[in-house]
């Protein structure tokens, strides 16, 4: 299985798009632990529900797919 690698486009992987030229880390089970945000997303919830995490950060989520961060 793959643990990490780098992007060489802008891939949406479980549901969220990542940033090319990045590296994402993979849980074992194949979900992402994480990785850096291409675009604005929210997360947890429709607009204007949730938190909204701005491109270009890095976002942690634990093994069943959920958000680490804060």
């Amino acid at each position: 299985h793959i643990s990490y690698g780098t992007l060489a486009t802008n891939p949406t992987i479980n549901g969220f798009t990542f940033r090319a030229g990045t590296m994402v880390v993979f849980h074992e089970n194949g979900r992402i632990e994480s990785g850096i945000l291409a675009t604005d997303t929210r997360i947890g919830g429709r607009w204007p529900f949730g938190t909204l995490y701005r491109a270009d950060s890095e976002v942690n989520f634990d093994e069943n797919g959920q958000v680490l961060n804060p």
